[in-house]
Formats: C-alpha cells, sequence, structure tokens
C-alpha cells in the first residue's frame, strides 16, 4: 500500500496512534491515560480497548485474516499456548463474532479479512462488550484504581467469557 506521498506504507495506526497503543499496554492494557485522556465512561473504555487491540497486532492495511483474528483475540487475554487454542472454544468466539456481524459471512473463506471498521468500530461488539459483567467491573476497577488490573481488559474479559461458555457447556 502507498501513501498519498507515494512512500510505501506496510501497516496503518488509524484512530489515535501506535504510541497510545503502546502507552495503554505498558498501563495495564486499554489505558491511554498516560498520554493525558481518561475515558468518561465504559462505552468509552471499550472503544479505546478495542482500539489498543487492534494496535497491538499489528494490522495489514487490509484487515487481519479471520482466523488470525481469532488467534490474536486469545493472545490478547494471555491465552498464549497452542493448548489454550482448543477448536471448539475458538469456533464458540467465531460464532460469536459472525452474530455481532463482525466476519461477513458463516464459514471462513480464503483469504477473508476482518477491516478496522468490521471490529473496531462494530456499535454491536461494544455493546455486548459493555454488557458483559466482567468488562463493567474491570471499568469499575479501573475508575478506582486509575489503570485496569493486568489483562483484565474489557475487550479480553468478554473474550474469556464466551469461550469460558463451552466449558460450561460441556463442550471443551
Amino acid at each position: 500500500d502507498r501513501g498519498e506521498d507515494g512512500t510505501f506504507r506496510a501497516f496503518r495506526g488509524p484512530g489515535i496512534g501506535a504510541a497510545v497503543a503502546t502507552a495503554a499496554l505498558f498501563n495495564g492494557g486499554g489505558d491511554s491515560s498516560a498520554m493525558g485522556y481518561v475515558a468518561q465512561s465504559l462505552e468509552e473504555y471499550v472503544f479505546e480497548d478495542l482500539e489498543t487491540f487492534w494496535k497491538w497486532c499489528p494490522t495489514p492495511v487490509d484487515g487481519l485474516h479471520r482466523c488470525g483474528l481469532l488467534m490474536k483475540l486469545f493472545d490478547y487475554c494471555g491465552l498464549t499456548r497452542k493448548e489454550n487454542k482448543i477448536a471448539n472454544k475458538v469456533r464458540r468466539l467465531d460464532i460469536e463474532l459472525r452474530a455481532l456481524g463482525v466476519m461477513a459471512t458463516d464459514q471462513v473463506e480464503a483469504h477473508q479479512r476482518v477491516s478496522y471498521e468490521a471490529f473496531v468500530q462494530s456499535r454491536l461488539l461494544k455493546e455486548a462488550v459493555a454488557r458483559c459483567s466482567d468488562a463493567r467491573a474491570a471499568w469499575e476497577h479501573k475508575r478506582r484504581v486509575g489503570k485496569c488490573a493486568e489483562g483484565r481488559t474489557p475487550l479480553a474479559v468478554w473474550v474469556l467469557s464466551i469461550i469460558s461458555q463451552v466449558a460450561a457447556q460441556g463442550q471443551a
């Protein structure tokens, strides 16, 4: 991809920039207060965390491969080992993201990508994360302490709550 000036850009960082994402990760994740901005609501905090995740990846201009997105979401939650990425849990997360309109199709297709707009700007995804009781608890903790507990960002706890449903249903 080439920028307006004709120079090559392998990756883009929409929104508030890579510096905020880096600061957020070093401050317990999903926390751009180090850069002078403090989320005023759970909804802003969720959006901030979605942005932080997207920049953390890093993401090619045309988006993340669908399977890559799923694996990165597991990684973002601290589930980085291959043994953590059980097929039923990955499938459960994929189904949930499809139901929220983040994934364009029911099945994985070759070369399928998920764009910034489909993920970070998804109203349904933001609402689902904000409804998660663990995400609300993370927001309350951040309001009290000034930053989120390590690994307890809204997106991370939402993903963990989705994939924990597999074990609760006896499918793992």
